[in-house]
């Protein structure tokens, strides 16, 4: 029972600091982010948010992670479509909300370079990879694991490329539609939209 009463304290503990970082990555962004701030702001001792984050970069691991599960990883079920249409409804669902909120998208990013950043790399794996394993099933198994690999090396390509000012965000669908449409369907050309937004890149 004490147990039982301690992890509720704890969660409770880990959500009020969690409930202050998450609007100031939005607001000031990841490297104004202090936790002397995070304490005072949550009403919590430094010693109590170290007690849970041992480190700055992992309140802030943490932090991104539940943003990507309450923004990016609430995938709609599975219909019976093609698997081009699929996947991109996956992917709208991931980075439309990095559309409307691009500090996150600096966010994660930044917390990917970290030393936490393989958890936060499993932790979107853990999400992302059995839905579309799951929509790529009836595919030659070895061109869904190249499809997966490609995916892969064009998603890290696409946010870092966005996050250091090098392309637009409003570039990542559309770049992610190209490459889709030119391996799943390489008879059909990218739509107009798609070719529009290669013009715009820097």
């Amino acid at each position: 029972m004490r147990a039982s009463t301690s992890s509720v304290w704890e969660e409770r503990a880990r959500d009020r600091a969690l409930s202050v970082v998450l609007p100031l990555l939005e607001s000031e962004g990841y490297d104004k982010i202090q936790l002397a701030d995070v304490a005072e702001k949550a009403r919590m001792s430094l010693a109590t948010i170290y007690k849970y984050f041992p480190s700055r970069d992992e309140l802030l691991v943490a932090a991104v992670e539940r943003w990507m599960d309450e923004n990016a990883y609430q995938f709609p079920p599975l219909r019976d479509e093609p698997i081009f249409d699929a996947l991109m409804r996956i992917y709208r669902k991931i980075f439309e909300p990095w559309e409307e909120h691009p500090r996150m998208l600096e966010a994660y990013v930044r917390a990917r370079a970290s030393g936490h950043g393989s958890r936060l790399l499993a932790h979107g794996e853990a999400a992302v990879i059995p839905v579309t394993r799951e929509i790529m099933s009836g595919l030659d198994p070895a061109f869904a694991e190249d499809l997966g690999m490609i995916i892969m090396h064009v998603n890290f390509s696409v946010y870092t490329h966005v996050a250091s000012g090098q392309m637009k965000i409003s570039e990542i669908l559309p770049t992610f539609e190209r490459t889709l449409s030119r391996l799943l369907n390489p008879e059909r050309p990218a739509n107009s939209k798609a070719r529009t937004n290669t013009t715009t890149r820097r």
